[in-house]
């Protein structure tokens, strides 16, 4: 019963704040997703840690659509499928790299850029409408990001160019999901998303096999969980709302991540990236203040119409 009210109440929710919820949840989880690639990637090689974490929420995806039935996999844009899928698996490598060469603060910190690509991309490819005020602080997030990482003092040394390819690329991924929201089903997609990119993993990661022992099995199946629901909180924020709506509350990541860089591996954030999350939140917190009160005025004009 209160299962179900719950539904119901979010359900009645306006689709913008759905997205904002969904997308604060994946946050969380991706966080988690850091702490689990980092011990993967100690012992196994990067394509392996990629191809088996995909492997796995593959086969949990398809294991949960069974339950349904399958006929929410037919689609007629396998094509699109695909290209999302070589996206994300192109990411997954730059980041798994990224992550275990850097600081994994640093790695969030880079990959907030993503925001930026995905405003780009969006407006680009699907025609999606970006206000002057909204694009204006998504500039002032990014300002946050180079102020994170003071680019006066960075060498673009591979992991950190690694981290950036990562950030383009999940954006390109996240546009991909975006153009399929309208038509597949949302488990589908993730399906899809990770068996495509389980097929393009196999061959990298049979020439760097390494068998993983019962420890690197349970770093796997964390990253795997935690990308699992991430990945679903992803898809659905999309489906909501709008992607350059959605994408800035991806931010949540570098407080969580940095307490988790903290306790476990003995990273320090410094003042500099405080500062520049201070500045990143106050971005998402605008866009979202701006978006409720406009769809707070459409819905008033709304209810005037029918009268």
């Amino acid at each position: 019963m209160a299962r179900a009210s719950f539904r119901s109440a979010f359900a009645g929710l306006p689709r913008a704040t759905r997205g904002i919820l969904w997308m604060v949840m994946a946050a969380f989880f991706y966080a988690g997703a850091y702490v689990a690639a980092r011990q993967s990637v100690k012992n196994l090689s990067v394509p392996e840690v990629a191809f088996l974490r995909s492997l796995l929420i593959a086969a949990v995806m398809l294991a949960w659509i069974s339950r349904s039935g399958f006929a929410s996999l037919r689609t007629r844009r396998i094509g699109l499928h695909t290209l999302r899928a070589a996206f994300t698996y192109a990411a997954m490598l730059a980041w798994v790299y990224a992550v275990g060469h850097m600081r994994i603060s640093d790695v969030t910190a880079i990959n907030f850029s993503s925001p930026l690509f995905t405003v780009l991309f969006t407006f680009l490819f699907l025609g999606e409408a970006v206000g002057p005020h909204r694009l204006a602080a998504l500039v002032f997030g990014f300002l946050g990001v180079l102020l994170i990482l003071r680019p006066v003092g960075v060498e673009f040394a591979l992991p950190a160019l690694s981290a950036l390819a990562s950030a383009a690329l999940f954006a390109a991924s996240h546009g991909s999901a975006r153009a399929l929201g309208s038509s597949e089903n949302a488990n589908a997609m993730v399906f899809y998303l990770f068996g495509l990119a389980a097929l393009m993993g196999l061959g990298p990661a049979l020439l760097a096999w390494k068998t993983p022992g019962w420890a690197d099995m349970a770093w796997l199946g964390m990253l795997a969980a935690t990308t699992l629901f991430a990945q679903q909180g992803l898809t659905r924020a999309l489906i909501a709302a709008p992607a350059s709506l959605v994408m800035p509350f991806n931010f949540l990541q570098l407080p969580i991540v940095a307490v988790f860089g903290l306790v476990l591996f003995g990273e320090v954030s410094d003042i500099w990236t405080w500062g520049g999350a201070v500045v990143i939140f106050g971005s998402s917190y605008y866009i979202a203040r701006r978006e409720s009160r406009n769809a707070r005025s459409a819905d008033a004009a709304m209810r005037e119409s029918t009268l």
